[in-house]
This record gives C-alpha cells, sequence and structure tokens, in this order.
C-alpha cells in the first residue's frame, strides 16, 4: 500500500443529481490541482469522458499525462486520479470506497438539495455509528502514507538490514535538507539504485513506521 502514495494523487465525489463535486481528498505530498478538478468535472458533465452505464461499474480515462478510473453510483460518481496506470488493486479500492460511501451516507446523498439544503459539510460530521467522509477515504486510500515524514531514530532498538540502514541515512539527510521526508522520495531513489528489490524496499519503509524510526509530521 505504501507504493500507492507515487501513483495516487487525489479522489473526488460528484453528486450525479448536481453535477457538484462534493468532496475531495488529494495526496498531501503534493499541491491541489484546482485546473484538472474542474476539467475532469466538466468532461464528465459533457459527456467527453465516458463513465459507466450500470452501477458498480468501472470506466478508465487518459487525460494530460494522468490515468483516471471513475465507478457509478446510485447516487454518485467517484474519480480516482492516478499517475500511473491503475492496477486491480486500485480498481478494487475504489470500488470498496464507493460501496461504502453510499451505503454508509444513502440518506444524505439522496436528499442532499432537498432535507439538508446542499449543505456538504454533512459528509464531514461524525456520529456516534458512523465515522466522517475524510476518515473513511484516509483509512481506505492510506493517506497517511502521503504526509511528510521526519526520522526518530532509538538508541535502544537497532535497524535489522542494511537496507533499513540505507533508508534511515536517506531519510537523515533529506529531513536535514528540507525538515521532512516524503515515502515517494524514498520509494523512487532507492527503486531506482536496487531495481530488483522493490518488494524489500517498501516492506523495509513499514517496518521503520511500525517500529517508529519514521514518523509521519501532521500539517497544521
Amino acid at each position: 500500500m505504501i507504493s500507492f502514495s507515487i501513483n495516487f494523487e487525489m479522489v473526488f465525489v460528484i453528486h450525479k443529481q448536481s453535477n457538484q463535486i462534493i468532496f475531495y481528498r488529494k495526496n498531501e505530498s503534493f499541491p491541489l490541482n484546482v485546473k484538472l478538478l474542474e476539467k475532469v468535472q466538466n468532461m464528465i458533465q459533457n459527456n467527453q469522458i465516458q463513465k459507466g452505464s450500470s452501477l458498480n461499474e468501472i470506466k478508465q480515462f487518459e487525460l494530460e499525462n494522468k490515468n483516471g478510473i471513475i465507478w457509478t453510483g446510485k447516487f454518485t460518481l467517484i474519480v480516482l486520479i492516478l499517475n500511473q496506470n491503475p492496477s486491480s488493486m486500485e480498481k478494487e479500492m475504489l470500488h470498496t470506497y464507493g460501496i461504502r460511501l453510499e451505503s454508509r451516507f444513502s440518506s444524505e446523498l439522496q436528499n442532499l438539495y432537498s432535507t439538508f439544503l446542499g449543505n456538504i459539510d454533512i459528509f464531514l460530521q461524525d456520529l456516534p455509528t458512523r465515522p466522517n467522509l475524510k476518515k473513511i477515504t484516509d483509512e481506505i486510500f492510506h493517506i497517511d502514507f502521503t504526509y511528510p515524514y521526519t526520522v526518530n531514530l532509538n538508541e535502544d532498538i537497532k535497524p535489522i538490514s542494511n537496507i533499513d540502514n540505507e533508508i534511515l541515512a536517506f531519510a537523515t539527510k533529506k529531513v536535514q535538507e528540507q525538515k521532512y521526508v516524503y515515502l515517494h522520495q524514498i520509494i523512487s531513489f532507492f527503486e531506482k539504485n536496487h531495481p530488483l528489490l522493490k518488494l524489500q524496499i517498501q516492506e523495509s519503509i513499514y517496518s521503520l513506521i511500525n517500529i517508529g524510526f519514521l514518523k509521519k509530521i501532521r500539517k497544521k
């Protein structure tokens, strides 16, 4: 799932009745691309991007060197923008997200412009029996892996492998240069230098996060 942080750019939800974007979540390591967001919305509205004709159908498209997939639901269209061709994993993530969204917010989606007067803040409200949409999105799309990280060395615990030590040395250098490091910077650097060790590199990064050597920095 860590590799998803390289490929993922944003996910957003379009309300079918109004064609309005009611929610979006982006990769925290990149700025929001508002022009791309609006362009995709307009192209869907004008049928320049094909959407599914049946419920739960997923369609794929390309635009401005980006790849996108669209899930069609009863009340929404959900768009996932990626920097590489979507894999079966990413399609499954989008499908899971769509089903969960429409199941948990069916009343709000159906009555958004009547009972709820178009107030999209209702999707960000926590209920005792249901987390808000941001929390659901962050969980399914692993947004935590797109945040900046810092290095937090613990003298009582030593990294196990040479790869662990190399990753920490690279991350430490980046933190010294820019006060943080993004996981996609680590992955890109080491996959370029160790192309046969992609899975091992990702497993090492995940292990270093779990141990606490790599610690997420929450943006204010």
